[in-house]
């Protein structure tokens, strides 16, 4: 329907590459449905005056989450990536939120911008998930498949630019999670016991492997 700014990026035919010969890559935001849907939910709940009805992964990869969270919350599901060619255009002009998981720590810096300013046209209403550090996957031009690397603060001045309000949530480390509405008490503490559960249980894999 729409061709974004953002869709042509210098390593982009790389991830082409990377989605036709590795199936398992792209898909680490489904270990995020738990925290996506507990978030809107809970926004749903706060503000009586937003009734979301669909929902967009822009940068999806392979994942599935987008579908996750629309059949638990009934919101029509859609996807877009660049770099999938049955997804390579945008489906929709509008969204009532739009999730960006692991996806700008991908991008050169000065190609950030355009993203930002594509996805904030498509919804004010945004969920961000950013790595902070290097990752352990190669692009297949032997590049670090994070082309940026910056504290969370610095994401969240950059995702300043672009949105009026921007909150950080508790993450996993090396992780930044930032929505663009002020989250309630409630949904706060439940994900820092949901980090917390997380950090223990993986401790606890490791004793026993030990």
């Amino acid at each position: 329907m729409t061709r974004m700014r953002s869709a042509s990026t210098r390593n982009l035919d790389q991830y082409r590459e990377l989605y036709r010969n590795n199936q398992s890559y792209g898909k680490s935001s489904e270990e995020l449905a738990e925290t996506l849907i507990s978030l809107i939910a809970d926004k749903k709940s706060a503000d009586e005056n937003w009734e979301p009805h669909t929902i967009l992964d822009f940068g999806c990869g392979l994942s599935n989450v987008a579908e996750q969270v629309g059949e638990v919350l009934g919101l029509a599901a859609y996807k877009y990536d660049p770099a999938i060619s049955s997804l390579s255009v945008l489906p929709v002009k509008n969204t009532d939120i739009v999730i960006n998981t692991d996806v700008l720590e991908h991008l050169d810096i000065d190609e950030i911008e355009d993203m930002l300013s594509d996805i904030r046209e498509i919804s004010p209403t945004a969920i961000f998930h950013i790595a902070t550090n290097k990752a352990s996957a190669h692009l297949p031009n032997g590049e670090n498949a994070h082309a940026t690397v910056m504290s969370v603060e610095e994401w969240r001045g950059k995702l300043s630019e672009h949105f009026e309000r921007v909150f950080v949530l508790p993450a996993k480390k090396s992780r930044g999670l930032f929505i663009t509405w002020e989250p309630r008490q409630r949904v706060v503490l439940k994900l820092r016991w949901t980090v917390l559960r997380d950090r223990i249980k993986k401790k606890m894999q490791r004793f026993s492997l030990g």
